[in-house]
């Protein structure tokens, strides 16, 4: 019987590329042996590092209930200023800006407020042309925002409400914002 080989011929690796082959796996092995004993440390490096975290973190609140226990609840009365002083009714400054820049003969007669700085406005003027110039003046103001015209009338001098001696007269309502702390605590008992 005859033998046939269809297959090629073997090529036999040198000894010196099987050595390196081995060195090299050696090499990679070592490598990620390391690898896997160093993340192992800094693993364990964490966990400790979270563990003091939260033991300060226990100590630091328990040392602010301690603190927080200790204050009276009694206000001295450099606080009693403090909270008058930072919650007083501050309109008047608003009140203030207002009047400088009102027109020759114009007046406010009414202001309403609530305590998150909106206020509505009515007042009058002598002519309709100093309405706009004074809506724009109060919207220039750093102080004032959201100035917006809300109503104008015409009144004649039949009006009771009437300061002036001319015949026409225009009643102007606005609303606007103010950055003045308004602080309106009123109990509905009292």
């Amino acid at each position: 019987m005859i033998d046939i080989n269809l297959l090629p011929y073997e090529q036999k690796a040198s000894r010196g590329m099987i050595w390196f082959a081995i060195i090299f796996g050696a090499f990679c092995l070592a490598g990620l042996i390391i690898l896997g004993v160093y993340s192992w440390q800094l693993n364990g490096e964490l966990q400790n590092v979270q563990k003091q975290e939260a033991t300060w973190k226990a100590r630091a609140e328990k040392k602010a209930a301690l603190k927080e226990t200790e204050v009276s609840t009694k206000p001295t009365p450099a606080d009693a200023v403090n909270e008058i002083q930072l919650s007083r009714f501050a309109v008047f400054p608003s009140w203030v800006l207002m009047e400088k820049q009102l027109p020759k003969n114009g007046t406010i007669t009414n202001i309403d407020y609530d305590s998150t700085g909106n206020m509505e406005i009515t007042g009058e003027f002598a002519h309709f042309a100093d309405i706009q110039p004074f809506i724009e003046k109060l919207r220039k103001q750093n102080y004032f925002s959201n100035v917006v015209t809300t109503k104008i009338n015409q009144l004649d001098s039949s009006s009771n409400v009437l300061v002036y001696t001319q015949r026409n007269a225009y009643q102007l309502t606005f609303t606007m914002r103010t950055d003045a702390n308004l602080s309106i605590n009123q109990k509905k008992d009292q």
